[in-house]
């Protein structure tokens, strides 16, 4: 028998944990993004009043540990569950968080390379398979958990991150023809097969910075390569699965803008609002004026890619993921996705988990996780940057023991080198980049390095 965590007693207990347990970014941050738009017609009471409906109506208790029900309580998503730990972590909730990963741990198999298993009971597996978008998930939630506890308590969570992200690399990413891509899964699909719903550009950049691997950051770029070529170019909409030209899938699977493809702006988005990224606005731009056109509550659940409907049903998987694109658009557009947000009630699971991450980041509580505060202690404390923040030009002291100066992006890619010979002082100019957070890393003759953070 399972039971539900509305039961008094698990609620209370679960509540509390929210609020004693320290974290270093309590929710709600409310952030506001170094890029784009926040809606003005709603606010993270909404995410924190759905966050409860999670807790209360979506979780289920299984052996000491916890998991998301599904289309059936008594059945759980591997996809279900990287959701609710990405939203448990931003909330601070390491008592669900930590149920959550348990349970995912229990479920990854040696037949899917270790990796999830698609569709799970508490007892046992329902149906065999993998999906990568799960475990992009969780081990980006790791990421996420190991800087809301950092400073509290003594954890593996960015270990565990390295491993699930090294799994990965070996079980579903290829190279067709230059390009990088996700099979769906352990053991099949590829180049004749892929899902541009399971890339998430912003979370592979953070990837490339903890593992220093830059495979990371080429999927992230290709990722857009990916997602043009299967772009309608009058409505922007994408398929849900698609070969690497951008062309039907060598299956049977739907070539239709449905429940997997409404995921896409949610997943583009983040790399525009976190980064910056102009291919990531420029799509996101495109498929939500296409959408404003039909208006926030006409949308429904299925399109062809020429924007003919084929679904039915106004709801929170399709409007919420515009929403969120419509943050790289205007506040106008924004504002209006994000007020019909605010007048839907979820009660199919699906939907409802993807309502609730969409909340998070229209509310400015999906923030990116900032790794840079994991370097080393300055060990020369000659060596100081100067002004920070800056604006046009930075100047460095204390070189004289180092041989390269090098500044990288919060991504991990080497952005300029200078070769330094015995002097004390540098000036550079750093105009050329865009506003955000840099490392400055300096290297000397042995190889060991230091970094200092700045901002420009």
């Amino acid at each position: 028998m399972k039971t539900t965590i509305k039961s008094a007693v698990v609620w209370l207990f679960a509540f509390f944990s929210i609020n004693i347990v320290g974290q270093t970014r309590p929710f709600p941050q409310n952030v506001t993004y170094p890029y784009g738009y926040k809606p003005t017609t709603l606010n993270s009471d909404l995410a924190y009043k759905e966050y409860n409906k999670l807790m209360t109506s979506f979780l289920v208790e299984c052996g000491g540990d916890i998991r998301p029900t599904a289309d059936t309580e008594d059945h759980t998503y591997s996809e279900s569950v990287g959701y609710c730990m990405l939203v448990s972590a931003y909330q601070g909730d390491k008592t669900t968080y930590d149920k959550l990963l348990n349970f995912y741990k229990s479920k990854r198999s040696s037949a899917e390379n270790n990796m999830m298993t698609w569709k799970v009971s508490c007892e046992g597996i329902v149906y065999t398979g993998s999906s990568s978008d799960a475990d992009i998930d969780v081990a980006f939630s790791l990421i996420v958990a190991h800087e809301q506890w950092r400073e509290q308590y003594e954890n593996n969570y960015l270990e565990e991150a390295k491993t699930i992200i090294g799994t990965l690399k070996n079980s579903v990413l290829t190279n067709c023809a230059g390009t990088y891509v996700l099979k769906p899964g352990y053991g099949y699909g590829g180049c004749n097969e892929t899902s541009i719903s399971h890339y998430t550009p912003a979370f592979f950049r953070i990837f490339a910075q903890l593992t220093g691997d830059n495979t990371w950051s080429a999927l992230a770029d290709d990722t857009y390569a990916l997602l043009i070529r299967a772009t309608n170019p009058t409505t922007g909409l994408v398929p849900d699965w698609q070969n690497v030209s951008g062309s039907p899938a060598n299956s049977s699977r739907s070539y239709d803008y449905k429940f997997d493809a409404c995921r896409v702006p949610w997943r583009i988005a983040l790399d525009y609002l976190w980064n910056g990224n102009l291919e990531a606005q420029q799509w996101c731009v495109r498929i939500t004026n296409w959408a404003n056109g039909i208006g926030a509550a006409n949308i429904v659940d299925g399109y062809t890619l020429h924007g003919t409907p084929i679904g039915s049903y106004n709801n929170s998987a399709f409007v919420g993921a515009f929403a969120v694109g419509a943050m790289c658009n205007s506040q106008a557009v924004i504002d209006t996705f994000s007020t019909r947000i605010t007048k839907l009630n979820e009660s199919f699971y699906y939907a409802f988990y993807l309502r609730l991450i969409y909340l998070h980041v229209l509310t400015g509580n999906f923030w990116k996780p900032n790794l840079s505060t994991d370097v080393p202690s300055v060990a020369n404390p000659a060596l100081k940057i100067y002004p920070n923040p800056s604006s046009n030009q930075i100047s460095i002291e204390g070189l004289q023991n180092f041989e390269k100066l090098e500044i990288l992006g919060i991504n991990g890619i080497v952005l300029q080198t200078e070769q330094i010979h015995a002097v004390d002082k540098v000036t550079l100019s750093i105009q050329s980049l865009e506003k955000g957070e840099y490392l400055l890393k300096v290297t000397d003759k042995t190889g060991a390095s230091e970094c200092l953070k700045f901002l420009r």
